[in-house]
């Protein structure tokens, strides 16, 4: 259930809130298209936005968190003109997807290390990511345009 909607300025925003449980994943996606509602993504920026949210939180899900406490992964969906922003704020570990240096794709497909494909694709697929760590928390930033 989204903690607050708000419309200001042309912006709609929603935040929800999620466990690190992989059983939560269905849910962030039923939550995201609930916030598209009637907006018309683009084919090409719906397979972005899919692909970005599952990997992000699997990784979050099975890498993020060094205990097996349950911990809270705080998502905020913001649309602003064209664009979509997705926030993503988490206690876990450090972790700047930005600095992830790229696979070597011209490997053979056996000759490749395991991991790291899926940073790749989610970088490759949003128009602009940032990431910064404030207050022992990550805070990862997404953009991509949604008619492109």
């Amino acid at each position: 259930m989204p903690v607050s909607e708000s419309e200001s300025g042309g912006h709609r925003s929603t935040v929800i809130r999620f466990m690190n449980r992989v059983s939560e994943a269905p849910r962030l996606h039923q939550e995201f298209v609930q916030f598209l509602g009637n907006l018309p993504l683009s084919p090409s920026a719906r397979l972005a936005f899919d692909l970005t949210l599952e990997e992000l939180f699997a990784n979050l899900v099975h890498h993020a968190f060094s205990d097996w406490v349950e911990h809270v992964i705080e998502f905020r969906f913001t649309e602003i003109g064209e664009d979509i922003r997705v926030e993503v704020i988490d206690d876990g570990r450090a972790f700047d997807p930005t600095q992830h240096p790229a696979p070597d794709l011209t490997l053979p497909i056996e000759q490749r290390p395991i991991g790291g494909l899926g940073v790749h694709m989610m970088l490759k697929s949003m128009d602009r990511i940032e990431y910064q760590r404030k207050e022992g928390r990550n805070h990862l930033t997404l953009w991509r345009r949604w008619r492109s």
